[in-house]
């Protein structure tokens, strides 16, 4: 299941574990960067390992969450699942 977190939020202490969690994974990918769908925001989310079958399903429900969220970003979101936290 992939997850996303927002950009600026990578550093802090609980995410980075979480990331090199995944990145230690045998099947883990670079991620890749999503900007926000909404209007000009500035805001991106880094994305790490969703399976490439289903890159244009995990994309879409990260983009529906952020459009339901903005303009309150959660710092971490599961994909393919309606929580965002």
């Amino acid at each position: 299941m992939g997850k996303a977190f927002r950009s600026d939020s990578v550093g802090s202490a609980g995410i980075a574990a979480e990331i090199a969690a995944i990145e230690q994974r045998d099947d883990a990918q670079e991620p890749e960067t999503v900007r926000c769908p909404v209007g000009e925001c500035p805001v991106t989310y880094a994305v790490y390992n969703y399976l490439f079958s289903d890159r244009e399903a995990n994309l879409a429900s990260l983009m529906y969450g952020l459009k339901i969220h903005h303009p309150n970003h959660p710092m971490r979101a599961v994909l393919n699942e309606p929580r965002m936290e």
